[in-house]
C-alpha cells in the first residue's frame, strides 16, 4: 500500500498515513520500519520499508563527496557518525571475540550503533583556579537524550593538548551511553 510518514518515533518506528486498495486514507501509529535488521514476526501485522528507489538514493548520498564517515555494522546496516570509533578495551574485544565465536548474530547494540545515533557533540571547557583545563563532551543523540562522561584533564597545564583532551572527553562520554 502507499504510505507517507507523518511522524518518526526513532530510526525503526514511524506513524503512517496509509492509502488502502479502495482509496481510503487511514492513520496507522507505531509501525516498525524494516531496515535489514530483522524479519517481521507473525505478531507484526503491519510493517513498512523503503522502496528500492529510496534505498538507491540514500546509497548515492552516502557515497557523495563530503558525506559523513560510514561504517558497516554487524547487522548489515550502515552507521554514520562524527568520526572514528574509540578503540575497544581488551575486555570488550575479548567479549566481542567470544560473541562472534559462538555465532550470536541477533541484532544487538554495538559501538557503531551508539556512534551512529549521536546527532551533536559539544565540548565544554573549564579552567580551574590553578590553571588546570578540564573538558567534558556533551553528546546528544537523535532522540534528544544527552549524556556527558568524566572530564579529560592533563595533570600539568603545560601538557594540555586540545585535540587529545577533546578525544578523551568524547571517548569518556561514549562509554556513558552504554548504561
Amino acid at each position: 500500500m502507499d504510505a507517507g510518514i507523518v511522524h518518526v518515533h526513532h530510526d525503526h518506528m514511524v506513524n503512517l498515513s496509509v492509502c488502502d486498495n479502495v482509496g481510503q486514507t487511514h492513520m496507522v501509529p507505531s509501525v516498525p520500519l524494516l531496515a535489514g535488521q530483522w524479519e517481521p514476526s507473525d505478531a507484526e501485522y503491519m510493517v513498512c520499508e523503503w522502496m528500492p528507489f529510496q534505498k538507491g538514493q540514500a546509497a548515492k548520498a552516502v557515497a557523495a563527496p563530503g558525506a559523513l564517515e560510514t561504517k558497516s555494522c554487524a547487522d548489515g546496516t550502515l552507521a554514520t557518525g562524527p568520526g572514528p570509533l574509540p578503540e575497544a578495551s581488551p575486555a570488550e574485544q575479548s567479549n566481542e571475540d567470544e560473541i562472534q565465536a559462538k555465532g550470536l548474530t541477533a541484532p544487538r547494540v554495538t559501538l557503531a550503533h551508539l556512534q551512529a545515533h549521536i546527532a551533536q557533540t559539544e565540548i565544554v571547557k573549564h579552567v580551574s583556579p590553578s590553571g588546570q583545563l578540564l573538558r567534558w563532551a556533551v553528546l546528544t543523540t537523535r532522540n534528544g537524550f544527552a549524556v556527558t562522561g568524566r572530564p579529560s584533564a592533563a595533570v600539568s597545564p603545560a601538557n594540555d593538548n586540545a585535540e587529545i583532551g577533546e578525544k578523551v572527553a568524547i571517548d569518556n562520554a561514549i562509554k556513558e551511553l552504554w548504561p
